[in-house]
């Protein structure tokens, strides 16, 4: 079970258009390409929508583009279609970034937990401004009477 969640995190899809229909010839070269690209485990034409299923850690979408516009079959997109891709694209490139990290959630609240009650300079372990002021007039206090003469 946990092996299938694992490779669901990493198996994504996506439909992309192209500028020719199903049927052409570039469309059956470019699916053809594709079919051979490593990371790329399915590809389906429908009218002029090309859909890529692919492995993440193998290949991005990035790339899959890249081999779309070799094959001068990438349209012309609109503002949001350009703002859906970079969106995939940003959200793929910090699964790969995360996919490096050793350490998880568990490390973050202790490193967040250990920063925020360690001593501080004042001498307290908490840095609330409450603190910081019994510091500030205990500090006073004890500055006047040291420098009051005998």
């Amino acid at each position: 079970m946990k092996e299938r969640l694992v490779d669901s995190y990493w198996h994504h899809y996506q439909r992309v258009k192209i500028r020719t229909s199903a049927d052409s010839e570039e469309t059956k070269r470019l699916t053809a390409a594709l079919e051979a690209t490593t990371g790329v485990t399915t590809t389906t034409t429908e009218d002029d929508v090309l859909a890529v299923g692919y492995d993440l850690r193998e290949i991005n979408f990035r790339a899959i583009r890249t081999i779309i516009i070799e094959h001068n079959l990438a349209p012309s997109e609109n503002v949001g279609e350009r703002i859906k891709r970079w969106l995939i694209e940003y959200k793929e490139a910090i699964r790969l970034e995360e996919q490096f990290v050793d350490y998880g959630w568990d490390a973050w609240v202790q490193d967040a937990y250990v920063s925020r009650y360690r001593l501080r300079r004042h001498g307290q372990r908490d840095d609330r401004l409450t603190n910081w002021r019994q510091y500030e007039t205990s500090h006073q206090v004890e500055n006047a009477k040291t420098d009051q003469p005998n």
